[in-house]
């Protein structure tokens, strides 16, 4: 399996509401220079957010714990794509509790999608749902995980914003024995 932890954090009320946080898994900053933008936190060491970023002047800002990008070798539409998933995922995310339980819906998860060459729409069948709900092009500075897409969290009565641990493992091929006896 392939690991990566992330913590994120969303804007705090003072600096407005945005749209959640993109966490670009090729661009993992670090615990002493996370991505943000530092038109926002311009004391702050940090890694640049791209531009264009989801969550540009919100305030918001992620770093993965040991620093380390998420290799996409074939990005949809690309020659040979297969989604990064395709093997399987397991994705989790808990609300770290920094307030003291203060924050507006603390213990409240966000939602979460990833970009198309991370993981295509879980259900092709449009007779099953709609799929284009569920997946959507990666953004011009690469695949990520979306958080908070919905808006779920822009309303807090807390100066402490919500801080999120992301855990996101993906399957790899030696993890497969390719038999069909159904264990590894």
């Amino acid at each position: 399996m392939i690991h990566r932890t992330y913590l994120a954090s969303f804007a705090t009320p003072e600096q407005g509401t945005g749209p959640g946080i993109d966490i670009v898994v090729s661009l993992p900053g670090s615990r002493g220079k996370p991505v943000l933008d530092p038109t926002v936190y311009p004391a702050v060491p940090n890694t640049p957010a791209p531009s264009g970023w989801n969550a540009l002047g919100t305030g918001a800002w992620y770093y993965e714990l040991r620093g380390r990008a998420l290799r996409v070798p074939v990005l949809t539409g690309g020659p040979g794509f297969t989604p990064r998933t395709n093997l399987g995922y397991h994705l989790a995310i808990v609300q770290l509790d920094q307030a003291g339980g203060a924050n507006a819906g603390a213990g409240a998860i966000p939602s979460y999608r990833l970009s198309a060459s991370l993981a295509l729409p879980p259900v092709a069948n449009s007779g099953l749902q709609n799929p284009g709900s569920l997946a959507f092009t990666d953004p011009a500075y690469g695949p990520v995980i979306r958080l908070n897409d919905t808006g779920e969290f822009t309303t807090r009565t807390s100066i402490y914003p919500p801080i999120f641990l992301v855990s996101f493992a993906l399957a790899e091929n030696k993890d497969e024995d390719f038999g069909n006896l159904g264990h590894a």
